[in-house]
């Protein structure tokens, strides 16, 4: 069963067992579910977390890399 809102551009279609709905977008699009709207959600976070703990490491490496620069007599801040 196909529904159309013309007002808002949403169609509805139920699937054939009629158990399931899925609304779609003006855009035609079908929106995502709650589930994968929080998978999604859960790996950006992930991939945040990997990015900031990336960049601590590179932040230690260079004071290491700039100290051992010092210890042999050059600035790292005039390079």
């Amino acid at each position: 069963m196909n529904c159309k809102n013309s007002q808002a551009g949403r169609l509805f279609h139920r699937g054939a067992s009629g158990e399931e709905l899925q609304i779609y977008r003006p855009d035609g699009l079908p929106f995502v579910s709650y589930e994968e709207v929080s998978r999604n959600l859960q790996q950006a976070e992930q991939r945040a977390e990997q990015a900031e703990h990336r960049a601590e490491q590179a932040e230690q490496r260079a004071a290491v890399l700039a100290e051992r620069l010092r210890s042999m007599g050059i600035d790292p801040e005039q390079l």
